[in-house]
């Protein structure tokens, strides 16, 4: 469904909106780059049936992927097509998989960032939608890694900061707060629409409420990009994250039933 709409919409689009189109849309390769790192961990086979259609990269590059005998292998593969930004004076053999999908998202939005500035009639429009998504990222590993014990220069590594769009001053006061109560105390005065959710985490400990409420947030602003235009960036963008979002929607639904769960947990976990 999602690579026979975005096929469309690429057809409609312009060279300009293209490139911005297929910039979004690698972020189902990123997703799928992890999906294949994961099942090589888990030495799980037929991942090539796990994979987004929707991506941009061919499957037989995933094909080359998969056949690799390690999660270091695959990322060396990853790092040398450019698609990690990697420090060769690390050891590669030190990663741990969390850190190498961290790896690729940050590598991710970086290009997002500087592809921004490189389209100056609509960057801003597309910039903006960048650093709510940044944000909303950044503000989610901040709570999980506080959650899970970790100071502050160890979560710092794990956050956004491309430049000119995410400053890691933005984040000091909540990277210093003492525990994740503190924290939630003081997300709870910056995001009021929150504080529901926060009361929920206090009383069972997960953050899906948070989560889902924070992408509630996110679904909002793009439908603020919506333009008598229906092909100006602030449409397609508009366009491409609530499609997403009705997909995600469905997972949870079919989720949910194939586990048994009770219709109004998985109706109250949909983000609409």
């Amino acid at each position: 469904n999602l690579e026979k709409k975005f096929s469309k919409l690429r057809v409609v689009s312009d060279a300009n909106l293209r490139v911005l189109i297929d910039a979004y849309l690698n972020r189902h390769d990123i997703w799928n780059m992890k999906t294949i790192l994961r099942a090589k961990q888990a030495k799980q086979e037929n991942v090539l049936d796990m994979l987004s259609s929707a991506s941009v990269l061919k499957s037989n590059f995933y094909a080359s992927l998969a056949k690799e005998d390690s999660i270091q292998n695959i990322f060396k593969k990853l790092i040398d097509k450019g698609f990690v930004i990697f420090n060769q004076g690390e050891n590669m053999q030190d990663l741990t998989l969390m850190k190498m999908e961290n790896l690729l998202d940050r590598s991710y939005y970086r290009f997002l960032a500087k592809l921004s500035d490189r389209v100056p009639e609509q960057g801003n429009l597309f910039k903006n939608f960048l650093k709510a998504e940044i944000n909303t990222l950044n503000l989610l590993m901040l709570l999980r890694l506080k959650r899970e014990g970790m100071q502050k220069e160890q979560i710092i590594e794990y956050m956004f900061f491309p430049r000119g769009l995410i400053k890691k001053g933005t984040y000091t006061k909540l990277l210093e707060t003492a525990n994740i109560n503190d924290l939630l105390e003081k997300i709870g005065k910056l995001h009021k629409n929150l504080n529901e959710s926060i009361k929920e985490f206090k009383e069972t400990g997960s953050l899906m409420a948070i989560e889902r409420d924070i992408k509630k947030t996110m679904l909002k602003k793009s439908r603020l990009l919506v333009h008598k235009d229906i092909l100006s960036v602030n449409s397609i963008l508009s366009y491409l994250f609530a499609k997403e979002t009705e997909i995600n929607n469905l997972r949870i639904i079919v989720k949910g039933k194939a586990l048994g769960i009770d219709d109004n947990f998985i109706e109250k976990e949909l983000v609409i």
